[in-house]
């Protein structure tokens, strides 16, 4: 949306995206980024649209990579994290893999 900072467009433009910026709307309007985003896959003849707020693989992606990266980069010694939240997938991900190793875990965003 149109709403995100220059700097993370700007990143973005400079690894290549074309990016296209749409007013902030509900979700369930038609001109949301998300329905905006599918459309345009869908418009490409190789597009893929990884559907990232209602794909259990997002989540599941970080309960495999980035909640044992954390564990193992710290020796297990964690006492919280804390993420910015899009999706929810690197969130609810790591949450899930780190409080199983340990409960007491504080997780935030």
């Amino acid at each position: 949306p149109d709403n995100q900072s220059q700097e993370k467009i700007d990143l973005l433009r400079t690894l290549g995206a074309k990016v296209t910026c749409v007013p902030v709307c509900s979700t369930d309007d038609p001109n949301n980024f998300n329905h905006q985003a599918k459309s345009f896959a869908d418009s490409l003849e190789n597009g893929v649209w990884t559907n990232q707020f209602n794909n259990r693989a997002n989540r599941q992606a970080h309960i495999e990579t980035t909640g044992p990266e954390i564990w193992t980069e710290t020796a297990g010694k964690v006492d919280a994290v804390v993420f910015g939240a899009g999706t929810g997938g690197t969130l609810s991900g790591v949450a899930i893999y780190l409080k199983e190793k340990n409960p007491k875990i504080h997780v935030a965003s």
